[in-house]
């Protein structure tokens, strides 16, 4: 175990030191993160003359210490903008890990559930390789309005009543939005409320 904390604070005091030339105003600030790595040393220094493994103190900073790592990795991201060069350039790691290598698959609609007052509930199929749907609503005279769901089905409400709308869903990850489903024909029948005021 005193090898891999080792090779940890060595990777993280390289880090810092590319972080400290590169990004001006990131936080956690590498400071911070080099004066809990200073105290790490020591209990490493403790650990190793008293010949056993990690200590529990070790464990709780080194975990404090890779919270901050992770909110600098958020800090550069942002700053990165999909940018591999500055990614580079902070001393990170780039992820090794494949995430999605495409945009989604097309979007399929099951059915559009219509409720009462102007709501309507818009079931879809499972898209391959989403992380979240888009699901869109469009009208006549450049009407749309949009639902962003983690789930196979959205509800909208507040939509006009009496005319013809349209649904279409799409997939979407880190490449992109996926190709729109074929849109779905519906109406919401005229509010009740309505005809009575106007009767």
């Amino acid at each position: 175990m005193p090898m891999a904390l080792a090779a940890f604070i060595t990777k993280v005091r390289f880090v810092q030191t590319k972080l400290t030339a590169s990004f001006s105003g990131i936080t956690p600030t590498p400071a911070e993160v080099l004066s809990l790595l200073t105290q790490l040393e020591v209990y490493q220094a403790e650990a190793l003359a008293k010949n056993f493994g990690n200590t529990g103190a070790c464990k709780q900073l080194r975990k404090q210490i890779q919270k901050l790592l992770s909110k600098q990795v958020a800090y550069v991201n942002y700053m990165a903008d999909g940018d591999v060069a500055v990614l580079e350039q902070s001393g990170f790691e780039l992820s090794k890990v494949p995430t999605h290598h495409t945009v989604p698959a097309q979007g399929q609609i099951d059915r559009v559930e219509t409720l009462e007052d102007g709501t309507i509930i818009v079931h879809y199929k499972t898209i391959p390789e989403h992380d979240s749907y888009e699901v869109q609503v469009r009208g006549l005279d450049g009407y749309v309005r949009t639902e962003i769901s983690l789930f196979k089905k959205a509800k909208i409400s507040n939509l006009p009543q009496g005319v013809t709308l349209n649904a279409r869903v799409c997939g979407i990850n880190n490449k992109g939005r996926g190709e729109w489903s074929q849109q779905v024909t519906f109406s919401l029948a005229p509010s009740t409320s309505n005809n009575t005021a106007s009767e």
